[in-house]
């Protein structure tokens, strides 16, 4: 709003191009307005402990990169979690390693310990929420991720809706009949998008008779910009086959989906 060619924004004007918006909205015009998705109550509680798992995780990445670099900074290069007992005992042993520098190193160590260990009690959380039944290859975590991240399958009435919000359409430019598809728009959920490219990569070795991981598992593609196209495609594909799957449109068995359950949920 207040993007045009007078250059001015006020409230006033804001005001009056929102209720212009509802006004077309109201009257049919589905693209004047955006509608936000709400989950439920429940749903934002339980999509609110995935996120904090996610900072704890994040947290726990700058932590251990602060210690790397401390080291690195003084001619000490290691490699994987040094802060866990193998790597923290050869460290110890490191004769370059000065007292300043162990001092510091404890300190960012015990941040690393209790950030571990609650992530670990949260992931088993988020792993519980996860239905006992999902396809072969896709982890608990993922499911329920996925699962909440996109607010419920049941919010969504076609396969466009379902799409578009992963974020993973491609840009198009086409104009008088002619025109080209460039990379994905990048407008939806990047957890969603994230995660759908992350289960591809799983079922390509878990079930690689699967219809959109076909070409990649049977290694039919050398290119790299080729193979991370098919990635897409195939996570786009994938989103909307676990949303015809959630919503009883279809059957595993038609998707070509093997379905494994979870004993720990029985």
């Amino acid at each position: 709003m207040g993007k045009g060619a007078k250059r001015q924004k006020t409230d006033r004007r804001d005001s009056a191009e929102l209720l212009d918006g509802l006004d077309r909205y109201l009257r049919g015009q589905d693209q004047a307005l955006s509608v936000v998705g709400v989950p439920s109550v429940e749903g934002e509680e339980k999509r609110a402990l995935i996120r904090y798992h996610r900072q704890i995780m994040a947290d726990r990445s700058r932590f251990e990169g602060r210690g790397k670099g401390l080291l690195c900074a003084q001619g000490i290069e290691v490699r994987g979690r040094w802060w866990q007992a193998k790597g923290w005992g050869e460290l110890n042993s490191e004769p370059r390693l000065k007292d300043w520098m162990k001092e510091q190193l404890e300190a960012w160590r015990k941040k690393l310990l209790s950030a571990e260990q609650e992530q670990r009690e949260l992931r088993r959380r988020i792993e519980a929420l996860a239905p006992a039944l999902r396809p072969k290859g896709v982890g608990a975590y993922s499911t329920a991720v996925l699962e909440y991240e996109m607010k419920g399958w049941q919010r969504f009435h076609n396969r466009g809706q379902v799409s578009s919000y992963t974020g993973l359409c491609p840009g198009i430019h086409q104009s008088d009949g002619r025109g080209k598809e460039g990379s994905i728009n990048r407008c939806g959920n990047r957890v969603v998008r994230w995660n759908l490219v992350e289960m591809v990569w799983r079922l390509m070795v878990w079930q690689p008779h699967y219809g959109p991981v076909r070409q990649l598992a049977a290694g039919l593609v050398r290119s790299k910009r080729a193979k991370r196209r098919l990635v897409v495609k195939a996570a786009r594909q994938l989103a909307i086959d676990l949303w015809r799957l959630a919503t009883n449109q279809t059957t595993a068995e038609k998707l070509g989906l093997i379905m494994h359950s979870d004993r720990r949920h029985n």
